[in-house]
């Protein structure tokens, strides 16, 4: 299938308030391609899945089957479901008012012929009142109505989206299949949360020291929470560190790492009083 004509579509304003709007992603950018893909006079666009799946740039033909039923539901296309297809975008020749461009040149100035009044019940969609077309008699600006990037630029953007799309599906796929003990290694710590974590072992003696890694992970798990609360509002490791120290300390064997979660603002302006200039 060949595209015949050249030049640009009206995409009005009005679109955002349409169900079309309301469609997934992939329905609102296909649409957008079967309106540059239309034949500029009639409206009318003829295919095959097949084509439509290569042009609109969809993964697979079930993919194109859904956007294409999502879109007829929303009632910006009609389609006659014969080989090749027929789409057809409803008042096509009026919303693009072609008649009246190619009978400007013709109809005297003044003239009531060229003026259209506008049916009330397509106004929900697009208000023509409201946008002012030049007339033949109006200088048009060369850039007029130009679009400044390729007409397919987001076809790449929504390729891109998809891809990212499946990346994060699969990744959450495989955090939600991992173990808790997948997520951290106290046994050998690289991450602040777990040089954290560590500090806070050695200082107490617990007895976790020296024991594998998901032994730790399932003896802190309501714990760490709480170390990753203290570091988040402290302004380092260090300073998280010294305020550790100072809770145990002062705690004299009774202390929890919820209380000083709960109290971290009033250690932390504390510890800054104390350390000023030094932090």
């Amino acid at each position: 299938m060949e595209q015949k004509s050249l030049g640009y579509v009206k995409v009005y304003r009005q679109l955002l308030e349409s169900d079309v709007h309301n469609a997934s992603f992939a329905a609102r950018a296909c649409f957008i391609d079967i309106l540059l893909l239309l034949d500029r006079k009639t409206g009318v666009l003829y295919s095959t899945i097949t084509d439509l799946t290569r042009l609109l740039c969809v993964r697979d033909r079930k993919t194109t089957r859904k956007v294409l039923h999502e879109l007829e539901e929303c009632g910006v296309i009609k389609i006659t479901w014969t080989t090749p297809l027929e789409i057809m975008v409803p008042n096509w020749a009026f919303f693009q008012r072609i008649k009246r461009v190619e009978r400007q040149g013709k109809t005297a100035k003044g003239s009531s012929e060229s003026e259209e009044k506008i049916p009330t019940k397509l106004r929900k969609i697009s208000p023509l009142s409201e946008e002012k077309i030049p007339t033949a008699e109006e200088k048009i600006p060369t850039n007029w109505g130009k679009f400044p990037h390729s007409p397919y630029a987001y076809k790449q953007e929504l390729n891109k989206n998809i891809k990212q799309e499946f990346l994060q599906e699969e990744a959450n796929v495989k955090n939600a299949n991992r173990k808790p003990e997948d997520f951290f290694n106290f046994s050998d710590p690289k991450t602040d949360l777990e040089k954290f974590v560590n500090f806070y072992l050695k200082g107490i003696e617990s007895p976790l020291l020296g024991k594998e890694n998901k032994v730790i992970v399932k003896a802190l798990k309501n714990d760490i929470p709480h170390f990753d609360s203290i570091l988040a509002k402290t302004k380092n490791l260090s300073q998280a560190k010294r305020i550790l120290q100072n809770f145990v300390s002062s705690a004299k064997g009774k202390f929890s790492v919820y209380y000083l979660a709960q109290q971290i603002d009033s250690w932390r302006q504390e510890d800054e009083d104390k350390n000023y200039g030094k932090i």
